[in-house]
């Protein structure tokens, strides 16, 4: 018979190996260019690329929105609305090869608008910030050495 101890410590290993093997998540795409149309698939959707630079900061914009929405959700906050604006540079004479250097980004500017009616905004801005802190395509940016500013604001 098994301890209340012991089982506790198998229900632990049991939820923390059956976490790891869910959460992982493997994510698909075929991108295909013909008669200079390039067509990305994912999964069961198909997108149509035609400026990639622009359409990566909508990409973190979405994801900064799902990862704030997630987190208010999972702390009780309700939000109205949250907007966001980014602002990219990208110099193209590197990828022409008339400038030698890092090939990427100069800096990414992200304002967060963000609308509720919240009264604790203490617990409010404490969980935009993780949720910024949080993206995965924003972490990701950073881990290339992109200069990220955020600016947030509460309306």
């Amino acid at each position: 018979m098994l301890r209340q101890s012991n089982f506790k410590l198998l229900k632990s290993q049991i939820y923390n190996s059956s976490r790891r093997t869910f959460a992982l998540k493997t994510f698909n795409a075929s991108v295909t260019m013909e008669n200079n149309h390039s067509m990305a698939k994912l999964s069961d959707v198909s997108l149509d690329i035609k400026q990639p630079l622009e359409m990566m900061m909508g990409v973190l914009g979405s994801c900064e929105i799902h990862t704030i929405q997630f987190h208010a959700g999972k702390n009780k906050i309700n939000l109205d609305k949250v907007e966001i604006k980014i602002k990219a540079e990208y110099d193209v004479d590197y990828f022409l090869g008339i400038k030698q250097g890092r090939n990427t980004y100069s800096y990414i500017d992200i304002e967060v608008d963000v609308h509720s009616k919240e009264n604790d905004k203490k617990k409010l801005g404490e969980i935009i910030e993780k949720a910024m802190q949080t993206c995965p395509v924003a972490s990701t940016i950073r881990l290339a050495g992109i200069k990220m500013n955020e600016k947030i604001n509460y309306l």
